[in-house]
């Protein structure tokens, strides 16, 4: 069955009744993107999108902010409190996104590494707390989502009551998931500075019509209206669906915040729905299942739409369609021809351009770029380069581009949308073909047909005034999705701490002698004789030496010794 069906005469007999504004808009056709996988290949791209914030933000003229699946962000800092003698107590409120959210994971990220978050019960109004691990419950963080009804933090009200600047009832930051971080001072804990933290986030619940037991095919709750019925997903298809229709609104003009604001009749839903279909299928690599398609991504206001959709789609390896008007995607899989196109069904009144060569300079043989690596705590990873000697001994030289996948936050997913790309990138043919009516009515773009022992993608269906139709094609492939040869993608460790190279904990240069030496009379007492290079550093107070029996090692002793700028000492115990 193909995916998607012809939808051209439904959309001038449902909408328009066979109108004239119904012929003039079909007449502009149903098209893809240009160039398609060029337009995504190496595009210059005005900001970077990724799933990281990585720094604070500070004051009053920062954009919107909202994040789709599964980010890394360090926030807002809307307030900072500090209180108790010696301001003991520090507690910052950071704001993580506009929108309704879903939670935070059970992991932090400072002083260079991760650190355990461990659930603890809630106390007040927040829908998550957590405490810091190993940092004796002097660091605790509550969590609140961003739901249109939350109320503000009881306890910082009361903790910042006696301040000149206290928060109070009415600091709800409503519309926003945010997080409060109490802090008390120790002064064994902070030995690495003042923390800056950065939090795991799983982002904006979502409409998904495919749960909607209201929409024609839908099962389930959800519901377009309300937002408490929505749910959080890493789906590029459902996130690009929301992104159109817009999942942050202001709280009380009702204006899309972040998004485009369109309503259901713009938006190509089948399309939508035929892609989130795909990519929650999933894969199994390696003995691990992954799904075939997520993304992950942090938006915000100022950014241009047309790009935005592109980091979408460019997460599941399709393309935009517009189908006369309506704003839909084609999803990177393998589809079913719907029909067999012969020499019959091309027309003779009309010209027909067929190529099946690309130019030099679009021709791609070396596909390189990065992922985001929550591995290497959340920064950008190159993924394996992919290329085929083949095709760079056809082309005569090596000719590379680069796609960055930074909305994706697994190594094998990347691996396989780089592939997907440098196959798209290879097959060159392309045609534009007059058809039959009869032949014409049957297909959509978005669809895959067959000609001249090739197989096509309609990228474009035009009608004209005169009721004929036009084809352009695209040369595609079962071959391009197939997972053969398709290596797992890198393998990366966790970075380590950053250490300060001045303070030292291990002496230079530590050397043994054996010997003995000479007591009272003829007494030999045995003795080690250890040495080291004198450190530099004041706060070294002792070098502390293991030693042990060779013929007993589970027993070991230790020495501190207190003259570590002397050098040497001698050991007789």
């Amino acid at each position: 069955m193909a995916i998607f069906t012809a939808i051209a005469g439904a959309i001038s007999g449902a909408l328009f009744a066979g109108s004239a504004l119904a012929t003039q808009i079909i007449a502009a056709g149903l098209s893809i993107g240009a160039n398609l996988a060029l337009s995504y290949l190496g595009r210059e791209k005005a900001q970077t999108y990724s799933a990281l914030q990585g720094e604070k933000e500070y004051g009053a003229a920062v954009p919107m902010t909202a994040a789709f699946g599964r980010v890394l962000v360090a926030g807002h800092e809307i307030e900072y409190f500090n209180y108790g003698k010696g301001d003991k107590y520090n507690t910052f409120v950071l704001a993580l996104s506009n929108g309704w959210c879903h939670g935070l994971q059970p992991e932090i990220i400072f002083f260079g590494k991760s650190h355990t978050l461990t659930p603890i019960a809630t106390i007040g109004n927040e829908t998550q707390h957590f405490e810091v691990a190993n940092f004796n419950s002097k660091i605790k963080i509550r969590f609140y989502d961003g739901r249109p009804d939350q109320a503000a933090d009881a306890k910082l009200i009361a903790d910042t009551a006696g301040l000149s600047n206290p928060w109070s009832a009415t600091d709800t930051v409503t519309g926003h998931a945010y997080v409060i971080v109490d802090m008390e001072y120790d002064d064994t804990l902070y030995e690495d500075g003042f923390p800056e933290f950065q939090f795991i986030l799983d982002g904006l619940r979502l409409y998904d019509p495919r749960k909607d037991s209201t929409f024609a095919g839908g099962s389930g709750t959800h519901r377009l209206a309300d937002p408490a019925t929505w749910e959080w997903s890493d789906n590029p298809a459902i996130q690009r669906l929301n992104y159109l229709i817009g999942p942050v609104v202001g709280q009380i003009s009702g204006r899309t915040l972040i998004g485009m604001g369109k309503v259901v009749g713009q938006i190509d839903m089948t399309s939508h729905i035929t892609a989130a279909n795909v990519a929650d299928q999933t894969r199994s690599i390696d003995g691990r299942t992954v799904k075939t398609y997520h993304a992950n991504i942090i938006v915000n206001s100022t950014m241009d739409h047309t790009e935005v959709l592109k980091e979408f789609e460019d997460a599941m390896a399709g393309y935009a369609l517009n189908n006369a008007g309506l704003s839909g995607v084609v999803v990177g899989a393998p589809q079913v021809p719907v029909m067999a196109l012969t020499d019959l069904d091309i027309r003779v009144d009309e010209g027909r351009e067929v190529s099946y060569r690309q130019s030099a300079f679009s021709a791609v043989n070396l596909l390189s770029g990065s992922y985001t690596s929550p591995v290497s705590l959340w920064q950008a990873e190159a993924f394996k380069p992919v290329t085929v000697n083949a095709d760079v001994q056809a082309d005569g030289r090596q000719r590379e581009e680069r796609n960055d996948f930074l909305q994706v936050i697994d190594a094998d997913i990347a691996q396989y949308l780089a592939h997907i790309r440098y196959r798209q990138n290879r097959l060159a043919g392309k045609a534009t073909l007059p058809v039959s009516a009869r032949f014409g009515h049957q297909v959509a773009a978005g669809g895959w047909i067959t000609w001249a022992g090739r197989t096509w993608l309609i990228t474009g269906w035009k009608l004209s005034n005169a009721l004929k139709v036009t084809l352009t094609l695209a040369e595609t492939s079962l071959a391009v999705y197939s997972e053969t040869d398709i290596q797992p993608g890198p393998i990366y460790s966790p970075p380590i701490a950053p250490v300060n190279p001045s303070q030292i904990s291990t002496v230079s240069d530590f050397a043994v002698a054996v010997g003995s030496i000479q007591g009272d009379g003829f007494n030999q007492t045995p003795a080690l004789l250890v040495t080291w290079t004198p450190p530099e550093d004041p706060t070294v107070t002792d070098v502390i030496v293991s030693y042990w029996d060779q013929a007993a090692p589970g027993t070991v002793y230790q020495l501190a010794l207190p003259e570590p700028e002397s050098g040497e000492a001698t050991i007789t115990q």
